[in-house]
């Protein structure tokens, strides 16, 4: 791939943001299919409990399965509920995506320079790419969304610096 030039991004996140990003974070992050196992689990010794006359145990363990369901399916309007009881989440955010050195996001109080051989995966969503760090899949994540970039025709700059073989390939979700 050749040099495309560093891309600016600014944005303020908004809720949105955080339901889009817990919705993907829930898809690739192993957390999400631990969570469904351990639904199974209490599902499959509910039956065992009945098939042994155990009725009280068996509904016990199903309202525990219903509940942890529950917590699966409503995590991201949760977590985008709970966005705004943050006042760092209002800060103006600031980021530049360049092809050699990879993505520096400042807030105006810090900065953190992220390279590339830090980002394990890149997750396009319809209004959003999140960046998954290297060793931490399941707790670190980068997001930069689309509406960031000053002309929405830079989108698909972005998105060729950010997934660079993957952008000749196939259109976004």
């Amino acid at each position: 791939m050749e040099d495309a030039r560093p891309l600016e991004l600014r944005w303020t996140p908004s809720p949105d943001d955080a339901r889009e990003t817990a919705k993907v974070v829930r898809k690739v992050c192993r957390a999400g299919l631990k969570q469904w196992v351990w639904v199974a689990l209490f599902v499959v010794l509910a039956i065992v409990a009945v098939a042994i006359g155990s009725t009280s145990v068996a509904v016990i363990e199903l309202l525990v399965a219903a509940f942890l369901a529950r917590q699966i399916v409503m995590h991201p309007p949760r977590k985008a509920r709970s966005f705004d009881k943050d006042p760092s989440n209002r800060l103006a955010l600031s980021a530049t995506v360049d092809s050699r050195n990879g993505v520096t996001i400042t807030d105006g109080q810090q900065t953190q320079s992220i390279a590339w051989s830090e980002v394990e995966r890149v997750v396009e969503a319809p209004a959003l790419f999140v960046l998954f760090l290297t060793g931490t899949r399941d707790e670190g994540w980068i997001v930069l969304p689309k509406r960031a970039v000053a002309d929405p025709a830079h989108v698909d700059l972005l998105r060729h610096l950010l997934l660079p073989a993957e952008a000749e390939l196939a259109p976004p979700p």
